[in-house]
């Protein structure tokens, strides 16, 4: 919508990013978009995308200070195992209304992953009813 959202949080990871590394969680369409836009307003950090056909244990164990892992959804869904065993300094939805529903298996997954800070981006916090605001905040912060 062209609101900024991307550059604010860009700016919360570059001041973040000494701490340990980020996920962002986006939609895999905006994946490519991401890691040039890291580049373009914070080239000192390091975008690191997952990809369906790149999800080595090795390149998650690397992951330090600086680093920015960007995944999808449906592959952070999928590798919540691996993902909960990192240190996210930061952790960053994009398009948050994808955790609208608490119940949803995506939800559920990305409330196991532990991070220092959270971030939730959406342009369409609540489509439906009020639960699904209640859905973002909790994952903003867990225990709502």
């Amino acid at each position: 919508m062209g609101l900024g959202k991307t550059v604010q949080a860009i700016a919360l990871l570059l001041d973040r990013s000494k701490l340990g590394p980020a996920l962002v969680v986006a939609p895999t369409s905006v994946g490519d978009n991401w890691a040039r836009e890291l580049t373009r307003f914070a080239p000192s950090l390091r975008p690191v995308l997952l990809r369906e056909t790149d999800r080595e244990k090795k390149t998650l164990q690397g992951l330090g200070p600086r680093d920015i892992l960007v995944a999808s959804y449906d592959l952070a869904r999928i590798d919540v195992d691996e993902l909960v065993h990192v240190k996210w300094a930061t952790l960053v939805l994009d398009e948050a209304q994808r955790v609208k529903n608490a119940s949803t298996k995506t939800s559920q997954a990305l409330a196991q992953l532990q991070a220092g800070w959270r971030m939730a981006l959406t342009g369409t916090p609540i489509e439906n009813h009020l639960g699904e605001l209640w859905s973002i905040m909790s994952f903003l912060n867990p225990g709502l």
